[in-house]
């Protein structure tokens, strides 16, 4: 489906951050002096480009999808293939929760200031030439909530849908933003708190993203924000 013309602050944000995950340019070498067979093309595979060693790559084995995380996030991968598949991440680790929770929640009902955790689930479509926003509201809309909104928006390197939802339990607001992964598949992104999707680490995160094997994964080149206080900086290498 053909989106509008994103607005032009958006696309100069998007362009300085893909340009932060570019690795430097290396000398051609010179072709050798005596002519040699043309092998043939192998086929397109992703790339993991080297970058600052505060990211780390993460892969799902099953999709292909890949991205950059800061080394000291935490991520839970889906254990078995299944017609849904979630992928979470959140920048603390289980002794912060532990510290600042209580019986499983946070305490005051509220997570500390800087945290951030998001979902990137993969769906399963039944009907491929479903267009994508009628893929999206096929596994959005439910008893529990109601798609409010379709708007075009972009998710790295993909034109995504910005699909608003409001709950039919509560009437709180949410937002998720939906790409078409593959004619099979439907990526589906969720973030928390939704303001922190702006921020520098998530948005250099979704510049190294990568929903299937045509692009490669992209690790930034500049360093990730320091981790909350409490949660330990250690980088395995």
């Amino acid at each position: 489906m053909s989106f509008a013309r994103l607005p032009a602050t958006l696309l100069l944000t998007l362009a300085l951050l893909l340009a932060a995950c570019q690795p430097p340019a290396t000398a051609t070498p010179a072709p050798p002096t005596q002519a040699v067979p043309t092998p043939s093309s192998p086929e397109a595979t992703p790339t993991l480009l080297s970058g600052d060693p505060s990211w780390a790559l993460v892969k799902d084995p099953t999709t292909g999808v890949g991205f950059a995380v800061p080394c000291w996030w935490q991520v839970t991968l889906p254990a078995a293939e299944g017609a849904v598949r979630t992928i979470s991440v959140a920048n603390y680790d289980q002794a912060f929760f532990k510290a600042n929770s209580e019986r499983g929640v946070w305490k005051g009902g509220q997570a500390p200031e800087g945290v951030i955790s998001f979902d990137l689930t993969l769906a399963t479509l039944e009907d491929e030439s479903a267009s994508d926003e009628a893929a999206a509201r096929q596994w959005l809309e439910s008893d529990i909530q109601a798609v409010e909104s379709v708007q075009p928006a972009a998710l790295g390197r993909y034109p995504a849908l910005q699909v608003q939802l409001r709950s039919t339990v509560n009437s709180e607001v949410s937002t998720v933003y939906a790409v078409r992964a593959a004619p099979r598949w439907l990526a589906l992104f969720a973030i928390t708190p939704q303001s922190s999707f702006s921020s520098a680490d998530i948005q250099l995160i979704l510049a190294s993203l990568a929903l299937d094997d045509s692009l490669p994964v992209l690790l930034p080149t500049i360093p990730a924000d320091p981790p909350l206080p409490g949660v330990s900086p250690f980088c395995a290498q």
